[in-house]
């Protein structure tokens, strides 16, 4: 009893926030959906198969010909055990909200549980704009386990390591709320923006900042070592790719074209310019309803008022350590170029890298300004939190998610799952139809985005997405599409020996964004399988499933002495510059 009364005010106000969160998720929770599209990880299709690939993510054998994993594929694993163990009791179609869900509250609580101790008052009003900013909204817009990851998880983090450099105790518990954000390294960028936070910090205490530094090592080596192991000998592979050479400018001239003052305090990112083809079968603005919404009266300059309100809460209490972070993230964010070629790389989308870590100080100093005002804070924190919800209201009313990646997936796939982990033994698929060369389809039935079959299949796939990081993969592209647009079956059949393929799946749920569904040429390809006497094995509504007669039991395919049977042109990167 007297624990309780002791801590009431903190158990209120974590009340409060899991309300909050709760009703937000309530809103844009659509039931009998998937939460699917634009970038995913879908271990739930299939939890042993990926456990199993997370504890042997080095060479990533699904993807096309086999390759050396570029990603921090290992760091989902333990997330993957607790989901595996939690789907005894949630339906497979709910695990991605909950998930989301579970990030969006333990995100704005870890805010409240690091500013606790100087006002209970500050720290709630921290946790409340942690959720109310526009940041968090483009977090969780399409959402990436690896992004709400790593807001989820990035308070917790920093409240247990400060705890740690400020008392020297208890450093197994920053060690464990370490094991459990792993995931939110998936993207292994999101690492180097936490490292460079601890590094400001530990200068709080250099002594036990060492300890603190090799535990966040040790804790993190297991998907740490094979991603350093990738950047060292192999990182120029998706520098050079195609697709790269490419997105890479494209990317880096958006963030910059929202890199102003204005665009960065109100934390307007290059999504609000970002265009894709909806479930209207229509080119729209991806972030129209929140484009509309921010032009109303008063938006810019609140943000902007936010934004100087919180730099004077961390004067006031002389908070330097804050003030240095909150500029390093605003650097980042103004376009900041890094002058090295792998980083720059790796921070060509500053936005998606450092918008959370901004808000996060934010966040911080407004709840320093409130704490400064100690027994007048209520009425202030009030009309603070009152009027950072009025700038991203629409998040109570069910725009915090996007509808486009809420979403029915035809049982036809889960059947075809089925059939290929109980009839094949795990020979090469190659995924049609192969048209965009960005490895991001569109489909009639509403999904948009990099893919998902690989997660309930157990066979290595041919697919677009893989090809950025692998040039056997990419080549192998490039010449199957020639011999399809050059209408060569021949060529077509060397191509598909010389790859191993056994399998072509062909989709015919996929649809040419604003253009004929003739040129995905399904037709043509599925004359070749005809003429060819590919045995098809499996068919259900929009999807046929062709076995081939290649030899796939040759040597390893995947070394760099592929002999070309098809010659794709080279891409003029002059014209690039």
């Amino acid at each position: 009893m007297s624990w309780l009364k002791a801590n009431w005010f903190d158990l209120f106000f974590t009340l409060v926030i899991l309300t909050v969160t709760f009703f937000i998720a309530f809103k844009n929770h659509t039931p009998n959906t998937y939460l699917s599209g634009w970038d995913n990880l879908h271990p739930e299709f299939n939890f042993k198969l990926n456990i199993e690939r997370s504890l042997n993510a080095v060479w990533q054998e699904y993807q096309g010909v086999g390759l050396l994993g570029g990603m921090g594929h290992a760091a989902d694993l333990l997330r993957q055990v607790i989901l595996a163990g939690l789907s005894i009791f949630i339906p497979t179609s709910f695990i991605r909200y909950f998930w989301t869900f579970l990030m969006l509250f333990i995100g704005p609580w870890g805010v409240y549980a690091l500013l606790k101790a100087k006002s209970k008052i500050g720290a709630f009003t921290a946790s409340m704009f942690y959720i109310f900013n526009l940041a968090t909204v483009q977090y969780f817009f399409v959402p990436f386990e690896t992004f709400i990851g790593f807001f989820g998880f990035l308070p917790w983090l920093l409240y247990f390591a400060i705890d740690y450099l400020d008392t020297g105790k208890k450093l197994w518990k920053y060690a464990l709320i370490s094991i459990f954000a792993t995931s939110a390294f998936y993207v292994q960028t999101l690492f180097l923006v936490y490292v460079i936070f601890l590094f400001i910090l530990s200068f709080k205490n250099i002594k036990r900042a060492f300890k603190l530094l090799l535990v966040t090592f040790l804790v993190n080596a297991f998907w740490l070592l094979p991603v350093l192991w990738f950047s060292l000998t192999s990182s120029s592979i998706p520098t050079n790719s195609d697709i790269n050479k490419i997105a890479t400018p494209e990317t880096i001239y958006m963030n910059q074209a929202r890199s102003d003052f204005a665009n960065i305090t109100t934390m307007k990112g290059y999504w609000f310019d970002y265009y894709d083809f909806g479930q209207d079968k229509k080119f729209d603005y991806l972030f129209k309803d929140w484009i509309d919404y921010s032009s109303k009266p008063f938006i810019k300059e609140i943000g902007i008022g936010l934004f100087v309100t919180a730099i004077l809460g961390l004067i006031l209490n002389r908070q330097i350590i804050w003030l240095i972070l909150l500029a390093i993230s605003y650097l980042m964010l103004s376009g900041f170029k890094v002058p090295i070629a792998v980083l720059e790389e790796a921070f060509r989308n500053s936005f998606t890298k450092w918008s959370v870590a901004f808000s996060f100080v934010i966040s911080i100093g407004l709840g320093y300004f409130v704490a400064k005002l100690k027994k007048f804070s209520i009425i202030p924190a009030i009309l603070i939190i009152l009027v950072f919800v009025y700038t991203t209201l629409p998040i109570l009313t069910g725009k915090l998610i996007s509808e486009r990646v809420k979403i029915k997936i035809p049982i036809t796939y889960f059947e075809a799952f089925d059939w290929f982990n109980s009839k094949s033994t795990g020979e090469r698929i190659t995924y049609f139809p192969t048209f965009d060369k960005w490895g991001w389809n569109y489909h009639d039935w509403g999904y948009g985005g990099s893919g998902f079959i690989w997660y309930g299949i157990k066979n290595p796939i041919l697919d677009r997405a893989f090809n950025v990081w692998s040039i056997n993969n990419e080549n192998y592209y490039n010449e199957i599409t020639k011999s399809i647009l050059d209408n060569d079956e021949e060529t077509f059949k060397n191509i598909i020996d010389k790859y191993q393929v056994k399998y072509l799946f062909l989709d015919g749920s996929i649809v040419f964004p604003a253009g004929d569904k003739e040129l995905l040429k399904l037709e043509t390809i599925q004359k070749f399988a005809k003429d060819l006497e590919y045995e098809k094995v499996f068919t259900r509504d929009f999807i046929d499933i062709y076995s081939t007669n290649a030899d796939v039991h040759q040597t390893n395919i995947a070394t760099n002495n592929f002999v070309s049977v098809a010659k794709y042109p080279e891409i003029d990167t002059s014209l690039l510059k």
